[in-house]
């Protein structure tokens, strides 16, 4: 976790298939069309993190997405 002047989207969550996570991957990659710099922050873990991490690079966005795993102070990351 860094100060970042650069727009960040920001996911808490679990990676799991009820909270169906990939669609804010696919979304993500829409949003980097228009504005190139930013970047998105998944915060949680789950079953889908594998698949979730290798639809980043099916979509070519794996170095603007990171995936941070458990975050007990979330209030830090806003």
């Amino acid at each position: 976790m860094q100060n970042s002047k650069k727009p960040i989207v920001l996911y808490i969550g679990r990676l799991d298939t009820v909270k169906q996570p990939w669609h804010i991957i696919k979304a993500f990659k829409k949003v980097k069309e228009c504005v190139q710099d930013a970047e998105l922050w998944l915060a949680g873990n789950g079953i889908e993190q594998i698949k979730l991490e290798q639809l980043t690079i099916d979509l070519n966005i794996e170095n603007c997405v990171s995936f941070m795993g458990f975050v007990k102070n979330v209030d830090a990351l806003y």
